[in-house]
């Protein structure tokens, strides 16, 4: 199966000195936790919006074709069993409740529910569609049942992705079950007002505003399904817990004192940045559940937070970075929605000796004949792929920002890739079929 590898790559800077002064907060999802709230450290506002506002989240990042779904309003997608795109016109809903349910990934923001499934034998295939090279659109290609559950009721949708445009549009068509009402459908890339996706509202058949302007924001309070174990089994749970804005990276501490992350706030900045043993994680990771949920716990009659989990935000401005101390120190649960945190800014980061690799991409994985490396940064860097005995197989230096190596003369089995970069080496592997 295909794996996207995020790594976080850190370099050496120089910060200025900050005095640390700690803000207490509450962000308030209101009782039921009725609405998504976005927070700034820039301008420490909120932007709250009804968690039911939207159904379908699409990238705006044109080189992916992430679609999410809102699974924390009861937004749900089955795969439909019974043909591709071609049976659109005669969708069966027979035994829907039996078939296959995927879910968002908690942690990589390019992996939607519908991502995830796709021919690991054909490179271009990114499961809800394939990609045309010669037009530069993702072409859809299969079909899914949506269903929303709204309190009591529950509305049924057929949809089909039609294409994901060159210039980022997504274009689709879906209509109610037992309803002859299709008509496509455009989330445009030109209205998503510089977030992070865009949204669209099935009910209304509008493409709708979440973000804040020009995605000014790096958390969010929201609910999401997370894995938990059940009688031995891992079932998803829904739960409340806070995301980061893609791009935005975390580093969490599960056994620091906050005062001592207070005190010490560029020592343990630079623990994350070298992603040293220190940090739980291993430093700054692009984790869109860094944060999560695991930072609270219910005793039976309420909930407590924990002490010993704390954590670093970096939120990157022109010049660098400021980091801030996270930590939540009460948690009002579905009553109010509340929850108090305390933050503080520990650190800046006043220059970048080089434009570093924040984050990567690897794909596809299993490999048959090459895989392809799809960076942020593009300075500096040195490719480099062993064998399970940890022979070198290839090595190769870029300035590029996507980076491509054939694999079809390697054996099959499983290989170490080595970024190297300012000194620095950072490791994913991919398995070679």
């Amino acid at each position: 199966m295909k794996k996207l590898i995020f790594l976080s790559l850190g370099i050496l800077i120089s910060f200025a000195s900050t005095r640390a002064q700690v803000t207490t907060d509450t962000v308030s999802m209101g009782p039921g936790y009725a609405n998504q709230v976005f927070f700034d450290f820039n301008t420490m506002e909120e932007t709250k919006t009804s968690l039911n506002n939207w159904h379908i989240a699409h990238t705006t990042v044109t080189r992916d074709n992430c679609i999410r779904f809102n699974h924390g309003a009861g937004v749900f997608v089955y795969l439909y069993p019974y043909g591709d795109n071609s049976a659109y016109s005669n969708f069966d809903t027979s035994g829907w409740e039996s078939w296959t349910q995927p879910y968002n990934d908690n942690h990589t923001h390019e992996k939607g529910a519908i991502n995830q499934q796709y021919d690991a034998g054909n490179m271009w295939d990114f499961s809800w569609g394939v990609y045309n090279s010669s037009t530069h659109k993702v072409e859809g290609d299969s079909l899914y049942l949506i269903v929303v559950n709204n309190g009591g009721t529950q509305t049924l949708f057929k949809f089909m992705p039609i294409s994901q445009e060159a210039n980022g549009d997504l274009i689709f068509k879906y209509e109610p079950i037992n309803e002859n009402s299709a008509s496509e459908s455009t989330i445009s890339q030109s209205s998503a007002n510089g977030g992070t996706y865009k949204y669209f509202n099935l009910a209304t058949g509008n493409q709708i505003q979440i973000e804040p302007a020009n995605a000014e924001w790096q958390l969010s309070f929201t609910r999401y399904y997370a894995p938990t174990l059940y009688m031995g089994q891992y079932v998803p749970y829904l739960t409340m817990g806070i995301e980061s804005k893609r791009g935005i990276r975390t580093a969490r501490y599960s056994d620091l004192a906050w005062s001592d992350l207070i005190a010490n706030g560029e020592y343990y900045i630079n623990d994350a940045l070298d992603t040293n043993v220190i940090a739980s994680g291993a430093g700054f990771q692009n984790d869109l559940t860094g944060i999560g949920s695991d930072w609270k716990s219910f005793n039976g009659q309420s909930f407590v937070c924990l002490d010993s989990h704390v954590y670093i935000v970096e939120v990157t401005n022109t010049t660098g970075a400021d980091y801030y101390a996270l930590r939540m120190i009460e948690f009002g649960g579905m009553s109010n929605g509340n929850t108090v945190l305390q933050y503080s800014k520990i650190g800046a980061q006043n220059n970048v000796k080089s434009k570093s690799v924040l984050s990567f991409n690897l794909y596809p994985n299993p490999s048959s004949d090459l895989i392809h490396l799809s960076l942020d940064g593009n300075e500096n860097l040195e490719v480099v792929i062993l064998d399970a005995m940890g022979r070198v197989v290839h090595k190769t230096s870029s300035n590029m920002s996507t980076v491509t190596i054939k694999t079809d003369n390697l054996t099959a089995g499983q290989y170490w890739v080595k970024v190297n970069q300012n000194g620095k080496t950072y490791n994913a592997t991919f398995i070679k079929n």
